[in-house]
């Protein structure tokens, strides 16, 4: 492994050595190479510092320089970004509620404020059932026939709710997992189940104010009868919704049903927003062909990753980013999870854009995927356009992807190109079919539009790797011809820009918390600080033990939710008033 993380370090200083960066590196066994000093490049090496690599193969000839087609295409050819987003389900978010308001309140902003951190378009959330859906049961608004709605109970109203008051253009999109016993008798596709349905979408308007975008059938389950999805559509519509289905969510294939229906019923496409499967990695053909005659029907990967969040999960997240569009016109990708805020002794631990399990310390943990994240989200916005594989889209010539995302009028866009490698839970990795060994350097050729956008302007340039995460480099800018010159690392996502803004804030570092106006810490600890550059990146709390022993007189917490610490495995339990 010490040789690939050596190779990968090589490869980010390549890429400030074509932005014309001073810096130095020496491969072993070969004479140190200077670069010519124009700009320093924020947060790169000194210009003294010499770097020394693993060894690789010596070079028998000058790196190619590959010319690349930047087109936005025919207009029937465009498709619409509709998002980057993750899901919350599973109880995989259940102990984010108990954390400490100041902590809750940096965890939140990293997930959803724009321009800040993962900076999340789309959240997904799991309609509870009150039964096991992965790592807890996570509980139903309606827990017997005729009950009140009350979905202020759980955790995923509340988790819609701030991600709106940061993002108020986030789309959302709720899907069940299961049911109460009291739906159609034990029959999932009944009349019941519609009305437990739209009664919960009714129930998130009035009790959090948001009307939810979209709304699944089944998780990972038949897709329904069709009496069901035109009734569950029209009981929508007497509503007053504008709320839009969301058909599949399948993670083994396409129902062979589905597609017979949606073939002959101009009215079945008409009602189906988008379809969606869980880990696709490659195209469903009979999906695909099938889509096509009802261009307006989306194909999304409604759910991805599952993967831990170290630096192979973000490789993946990242990878699937990129790769479900070029490979699936796939116009939005969703993760699971949206955090690990579960305990760590459960089914699936890791999965999720950052950590945040242990409320009664307060640490939590800002891992990669975040930043994988922020590579499409923080120069993006749903509504603008993905220009089309072939023509802005497509693979690199040396391995890896790249993507064109267009504001509407073309006056602004961004290109993500990628060549990570890590490995994805599904599909043995889901790699790249060629994997890139070295720093590819591209001649984008925009078009006479494009070219037009970017004439005259400053583009931000930002760079992850495996010991980089989201870090800017110099911008860029387009030569009068129209080219844009770029350069990208093996085992890395760059991304090239006309948005500006684009942050890091985010960031923290676990270590000894010290509030920002105080002055004396441990002089180890500052010493280190200075070294790894990260002095003004905020601390979080230490990590600490569950505290034992654990005493609740539950008189603190609030009714009608789980108390502090609790993880229902089995039904769902919520506090209320003592009989007497």
């Amino acid at each position: 492994m010490a040789p690939r993380m050596a190779r990968v370090a090589c490869s980010v200083l390549a890429l400030a050595a074509w932005q014309v960066v001073a810096v130095k590196v020496r491969l072993a066994g070969e004479p140190s190479v200077e670069v010519t000093k124009e700009t320093v490049v924020e947060g790169g090496p000194s210009d003294s510092e010499v770097l020394e690599v693993a060894p690789t193969k010596p070079p028998t000839r000058l790196p190619k320089v590959y010319d690349i087609s930047i087109s936005e295409g025919a207009e029937a050819d465009r498709l619409p970004f509709e998002g980057i987003g993750a899901l919350s389900a599973g109880a995989s978010s259940r102990l984010l509620q108990d954390y400490p308001e100041e902590q809750r309140t940096e965890i939140l902003d990293l997930l959803f404020k724009p321009q800040y951190g993962a900076s999340l378009q789309v959240l997904k959330v799991e309609i509870g059932g009150d039964m096991q859906s992965t790592d807890g049961s996570e509980p139903s608004h309606m827990r017997y026939r005729g009950e009140e709605p009350q979905c202020t109970r759980g955790y995923e109203g509340w988790i819609i709710k701030e991600a709106k008051a940061r993002n108020p253009k986030i789309r959302t999109y709720g899907l069940a997992w299961g049911v109460p016993g009291w739906i159609g008798n034990g029959t999932f596709f009944s009349k019941d189940n519609i009305n437990y349905h739209v009664a919960w979408l009714k129930c998130m308007k009035d009790s959090w104010g948001v009307e939810v975008d979209y709304l699944g059938i089944w998780n990972e389950m038949k897709y329904g009868d069709s009496w069901y999805i035109f009734g569950l559509s029209d009981a929508i519509k007497e509503a007053g919704l504008k709320t839009e289905l969301v058909m599949l969510d399948a993670i083994s294939g396409v129902n062979q049903d589905f597609l017979d229906q949606f073939k002959m019923d101009e009215k079945f496409q008409e009602i189906v927003a988008a379809v969606g499967l869980h880990y696709p990695c490659e195209a469903n053909r009979e999906l695909s062909e099938t889509l096509k005659s009802h261009p307006r029907t989306r194909f999304w990967a409604s759910e991805e990753v599952s993967t831990v969040a170290d630096w192979g999960g973000a490789g993946c997240w990242g990878r699937m980013i990129n790769q479900n569009y070029v490979r699936m016109n796939a116009t939005s990708s969703i993760a699971w999870s949206l955090i690990w805020s579960a305990y760590p002794n459960l089914e699936c631990f890791g999965n999720g854009l950052l950590y945040a399990y242990e409320p009664w310390s307060g640490h939590y943990e800002v891992t990669p995927p975040v930043w994988a994240s922020a590579h499409t989200t923080q120069f993006t916005e749903p509504g603008w356009i993905y220009l089309p594989n072939g023509e802005a889209a497509g693979l690199l010539p040396e391995g890896g992807t790249y993507v064109t995302i267009a504001s509407p009028d073309m006056k602004d866009f961004t290109i993500v190109m990628e060549t990570l490698q890590g490995s994805c839970f599904y599909h043995d990795g889901c790699f790249h079919t060629q994997e890139a060994k070295y720093t590819q350097r591209l001649q984008l050729k925009l078009s006479e539009s494009l070219a037009a956008a970017a004439m005259d302007k400053n583009l931000e340039v930002w760079v992850t790797n495996a010991t980089h995460w989201f870090h800017r480099w110099a911008d860029a800018s387009v030569s009068e011809d129209g080219v844009l010159r770029a350069a990208v690392p093996a085992d890395a996502v760059v991304t090239v820009s006309t948005l500006r803004g684009a942050s890091k804030q985010g960031d923290r570092i676990a270590g000894i918390w010290r509030a920002a106006t105080e002055e004396k810490y441990d002089e180890k600890q500052k010493a280190k600080e200075r070294k790894e550059g990260t002095k003004d990146i905020p601390k979080v709390p230490d990590s600490l033990p569950f505290p034992l022993p654990f005493k609740e007189a539950f008189e603190d917490d609030a009714l009608g939710r789980s108390p502090a610490y609790f993880a229902d495995q089995g039904g769902a339990f919520e506090v209320v008033e003592a009989d007497g």
